[in-house]
């Protein structure tokens, strides 16, 4: 409890800083508030994901700290926060402390963590000129969707998952802090979703995965929906905040590569989910246990955003 107070706290802290010595200051607390919860169980996996944790977090903050030291180096402040963020190019630690922790940290690791760096990295880039923010977008999309191809396990394809979708932030930036905001909003409650359900079904790898959920039909039904929103597909929710950045981008190069990544990602997500329906046999669609097991906050995650953002679009209509 104490860590995990002082961690929001913190962020907070850095969230309204107006120094970069304080920021860096609340950046390094923050880190010491984190790294405590991801080895308070006794996996020694864990314990190997914090050291490479806090070694690349270290990297990062020094890079932060001496790009702030001189207006020159300005750009290594771009490249200290690229590196805390864990996204391309300096991405190949994030998969690899994902794979290794629990699942209610791999949901701090791959939201709550990323608002401070993901704010500044917004602030540098918008500052200087929107084409860096479109150029890391494009890269990360891309990255992110490819290096989910070769994985053989869930974790790493949701940490591949969550490059692409701070690629699309980071290209929402430029247009709109109400996109990027609700990109963002939308992406945490369905991760928050997500991630907490596969905690419960104590999920691993797309095999464990589907042996899990192959006994109960809308238990598979509410893993895929949620796997598809994630990954964009029409009409589910995450695709609206997709929508939303592509009819705002005036450039015609980066909505394809936007696509393309998210087309890359969501071709492995159906693999995962019609694999798993193939391997199914007899459903029970009126099962008592069935229906018990389909959580009413799933829905309120799927259906509550999209209200949400067809009720601002026809406020914003002339």
């Amino acid at each position: 409890f104490l860590f995990s107070s002082t961690l929001f706290i913190r962020t907070f802290l850095a969230l309204s800083a107006s120094h970069w010595l304080i920021i860096w200051v609340a950046l390094e607390l923050n880190i010491i508030s984190f790294i405590p919860l991801i080895i308070f169980s006794s996996w020694h996996q864990e314990t190997e994901a914090s050291i490479k944790y806090f070694l690349f977090q270290a990297l990062g903050s020094s890079l932060l700290l001496l790009g702030s030291y001189a207006p020159s180096f300005f750009f290594l402040i771009i490249l200290g926060i690229i590196v805390k963020l864990g996204i391309a190019p300096f991405h190949y630690w994030f998969p690899s402390v994902i794979n290794s922790i629990r699942w209610p940290i791999c949901l701090l690791l791959t939201t709550w963590q990323k608002i401070v760096p993901l704010f500044i990295l917004i602030s540098i880039a918008t500052t200087l000129s929107s084409s860096i923010c479109l150029a890391i977008a494009s890269l990360n999309t891309i990255v992110g969707g490819l290096g989910g191809l070769n994985q053989t396990q869930i974790r790493p394809l949701l940490a591949y998952s969550s490059i692409r979708h701070i690629g699309w932030i980071i290209a929402a930036s430029p247009i709109s802090s109400f996109i990027r905001a609700t990109y963002f909003l939308i992406y945490t409650l369905t991760s928050i979703t997500l991630f907490l359900y596969l905690f419960f079904l104590n999920s691993r790898t797309p095999k464990l995965f589907s042996s899990t959920v192959i006994s109960n039909f809308l238990r598979l039904f509410t893993l895929s929906l949620l796997l598809l929103s994630l990954g964009g597909l029409p009409p589910l929710t995450g695709f609206l905040p997709k929508w939303l950045v592509i009819a705002s981008l005036d450039s015609l190069v980066t909505p394809i590569f936007l696509i393309l990544g998210s087309l890359i990602n969501l071709f492995y997500y159906l693999n995962i989910c019609l694999s798993s329906a193939l391997r199914k046999r007899n459903p029970i669609l009126t099962s008592s246990s069935s229906l018990s097991s389909f959580p009413l906050f799933i829905i309120s995650t799927l259906l509550l955003p999209i209200f949400f953002v067809y009720a601002l679009i026809l406020l914003n209509q002339p």
